[in-house]
C-alpha cells in the first residue's frame, strides 16, 4: 500500500509521498526518491510500481525539454497536461502487446509552472486519464492508500484552511504532512515513514522546485503533534456534569 498526495495552494503546489516501494506488485523496503524535481518548474511524485515510474519521469523530462512547448499559449496549460497523459500511455504501450488493455501500474501527481502560473494534475493508475487539481478541487491522493489520506485531507481542509478554497503554501505543507502522518499511523508497514515532501514555490516572478529538508519537515511535524494534542484536550468537555448525566440516545420507533 503506497500513497502520494498533491495540494494546490495559492502560491504554489505541494507533493508528499510515503516511502513504501512496490516492485512487481509487492511492497518492498523504504524508498526515498518517490518525488523528483525534474526542472526548476517541474515536480513529479508517484505511487505504485517503480519500473514505469522511472520511465515516466524521463517522458516528463523530455516533454519539458522540448522547445515546441514554448509555443503553447498561456491559457492552454491543459495541452501540457494532455501531453503527460498521451506520452505516458505511448511509453507504456511500447512494452505490451497491441491487444492488451491499458492498465498502467503507477499513479502520478505532477506540478508545473506555465506562463507565470502554477498548475497541478493527477494521472491515476489504470487508464491514466488526467485530472486538473485547482481551487475547485484543491487536493488529491493517489495509490492504494488514497482511501485513507483523502478523508484526512477533507477534515484538515475544514478545520485549518479558514474557509479558503485553497491554502497558502505553509498551510498546504502542514496539511500534507498531517495527512501522511495519520495514514502512516493507521496503516504502519503498508504506508511507510519517513514521508518526503517537495514544493513548487513562487518566488517573485519565477517558480522554484525544492525538496523540504529534514529541519523544515521537523517543524511541521511538531506543529502536527501540537494540533493533535489540542484536539485530545477536547475530551475533557465530556467530563462535565451535564454531559455525564445526559440520557442515552433513544431508539427510533418503527
Amino acid at each position: 500500500m503506497t500513497v502520494v498526495v498533491g495540494i494546490y495552494c495559492r502560491d504554489g503546489v505541494v507533493i508528499a509521498a510515503d516511502s513504501a516501494l512496490t516492485i512487481n506488485g509487492v511492497i518492498e523496503e523504504a524508498y526515498l526518491k518517490k518525488i523528483a524535481c525534474l526542472a526548476d518548474d517541474l515536480v513529479v511524485g508517484f505511487a505504485g510500481d517503480l519500473g514505469f515510474a522511472q520511465r515516466f519521469r524521463q517522458v516528463a523530462k523530455d516533454i519539458w525539454d522540448n522547445p515546441d512547448r514554448s509555443q503553447i499559449g498561456p491559457d492552454e496549460f491543459h495541452k501540457v497536461i494532455e501531453s503527460f497523459s498521451t506520452n505516458g500511455i505511448l511509453e507504456f504501450l511500447k512494452y505490451v502487446r497491441p491487444t492488451d488493455s491499458i492498465n498502467i501500474p503507477s499513479a502520478f501527481v505532477v506540478g508545473f509552472a506555465h506562463a507565470g502560473r502554477h498548475h497541478l494534475c493527477m494521472l491515476p493508475n489504470g487508464n491514466f486519464q488526467p485530472m486538473v487539481i485547482n481551487e475547485n478541487l484543491p487536493f488529491c491522493s493517489l495509490g492504494t492508500g488514497h482511501y485513507l489520506t483523502n478523508p484526512f485531507l477533507s477534515f484538515i481542509k475544514k478545520v485549518f484552511w479558514s474557509g479558503e478554497s485553497c491554502p497558502a503554501l505553509p498551510v498546504g505543507i502542514f496539511s500534507a504532512v498531517m495527512a501522511m502522518n495519520l495514514a502512516v499511523d493507521l496503516n504502519a508497514g503498508g504506508i511507510n515513514a519517513p514521508i518526503h515532501v517537495a514544493v513548487l514555490e513562487k518566488k517573485e516572478n519565477t517558480y522554484l522546485c525544492r525538496k523540504l529538508h529534514e529541519d523544515e519537515l521537523s517543524a511541521h511535524q511538531e506543529n502536527c503533534k501540537e494540533a493533535l494534542s489540542y484536539f485530545s484536550k477536547y475530551s475533557h468537555f465530556f467530563d462535565r456534569e451535564n454531559i455525564k448525566n445526559a440520557p442515552y440516545i433513544p431508539k427510533m420507533g418503527l
